[in-house]
C-alpha cells in the first residue's frame, strides 16, 4: 500500500497509471494481489470521499449557522440602534421640555416676585393710611387732619404700584403727611 499523506493533510492514493493497463501478462496471484490492492484503495477513497462530503455538509451547516447568527446579531444591532435613536429623541424632547419648564418657572418666579412687591407696596399704603387715620382720630377734629386723611386716601387709591415698588429699591423718603413738625403743617395749610 502506497498511501502517503501530503503536506496539506490530504491522503494521497496510488495513481491509476501505477496499475497495469492489461492483465494478460500477469499471473493469477499478481492479479489477485492487484485486485485486493485496488479494492483497498477504492475502499479508502470511498471513505475519504464520504468524509469529504460530510465535511462539506458540516461546512455548509456552519456557514448557514453563521449566516443566521450574523442576521440575528444584525437585527439585534438594528433594534438597539432604533432604541438608541428613540431614547436620544426622548432625551432631546425631555431636555427641550425641561428648558421650557425652566423658562416658565423663571417667568412665574418673576411674576410671583412682582406680585409680592405689589402686595408689600399695597400693605405699606394701607398701613400708611391706617396710621394717618389713627392719628386723625386721636387729634382734635380739624381741617388739617381732614386734608391729611384725604391725601392719604388719594395716595392709597391713585398710587401706581409700579412706581412704589421701584422706589423700594431707593431709600424711602419721609412722606409729607406723616411729618408732624410746625413747618410741614404750615406748608400743607398753604398748599390747600
Amino acid at each position: 500500500m502506497n498511501n502517503k499523506t501530503s503536506d496539506s493533510g490530504f491522503k494521497e492514493y496510488k495513481n491509476v497509471q501505477e496499475f497495469p493497463l492489461h492483465i494478460d501478462q500477469l499471473s493469477q496471484d499478481e492479479i489477485a494481489a492487484l485486485y485486493s490492492e485496488m479494492r483497498q484503495e477504492y475502499k479508502k477513497l470511498s471513505i475519504s470521499r464520504g468524509q469529504l462530503v460530510r465535511r462539506r455538509i458540516e461546512g455548509k451547516q456552519k456557514v448557514s449557522d453563521l449566516k443566521r447568527t450574523i442576521a440575528s446579531v444584525s437585527s439585534e444591532v438594528e433594534a438597539l440602534e432604533r432604541d438608541r435613536n428613540k431614547f436620544q429623541r426622548s432625551l432631546q424632547h425631555s431636555i427641550n421640555v425641561q428648558g421650557k419648564m425652566q423658562g416658565e418657572r423663571d417667568v412665574l418666579s418673576q411674576h410671583v416676585q412682582s406680585l409680592r412687591q405689589k402686595l408689600n407696596a399695597t400693605n405699606v399704603l394701607i398701613s400708611d393710611f391706617e396710621a394717618v387715620y389713627e392719628s386723625v382720630l386721636t387729634e382734635e377734629r380739624s381741617f388739617s387732619g381732614f386734608f391729611r386723611l384725604l391725601k392719604a386716601a388719594k395716595r392709597l387709591l391713585t398710587t401706581d404700584l409700579k412706581e412704589l415698588t421701584m422706589k423700594r429699591a431707593e431709600p424711602e423718603p419721609i412722606e409729607e403727611f406723616k411729618r408732624e413738625d410746625q413747618a410741614s403743617i404750615n406748608r400743607r395749610l398753604l398748599d390747600d
